[in-house]
Formats: C-alpha cells, structure tokens, sequence
C-alpha cells in the first residue's frame, strides 16, 4: 500500500502519479521537463519512501500541467 501515513502531501503526490500513468510518461521524462536532475528521486517520493522540498513539487506538478495553489478551508 502507498503511503502508509498518508498526509495532504500524498495526496498531491498520488494525484501527480495517477497522471503520470494516464498520460503513459515515464518519470524520466517528467523528471526532465521538471529539470529535476534525480528521477530515482521522483520515483522514490511517488512510493511514498522519501519527502519532496516544496519546490520541486511545484516543478514537477508544473510538468504535468497542474499548478499548486494554497487556498483558505472551508468551514
């Protein structure tokens, strides 16, 4: 199972990899278009095996065509 401790992270996480898969991008590519030098990396943090610096998040959702926008909870 992914994500054993499964936070909001993750789930932007899960959401970039589901697209990944439908869009059939190996995440060598989605590494190159982010310009994230280590895919392993990427590939490691869709496995929920390593955290990811906000910023690259940002370069990879921008790789396939999200962008990450913090907004207030509803109450």
């Amino acid at each position: 199972m992914l994500f054993r401790n499964r936070t909001k992270t993750h789930d932007v996480i899960y959401e970039l990899l589901e697209t990944r898969l439908a869009w059939k991008m190996g995440i060598r590519e989605v590494a190159r278009r982010a310009n994230i030098v280590d895919h392993t990396f990427l590939r490691e943090t869709e496995l929920g095996n390593h955290d990811i610096r906000f910023r690259n998040m940002v370069k990879w959702a921008d790789a396939l065509g999200y962008e990450i926008v913090l907004r207030p909870k509803e109450v």
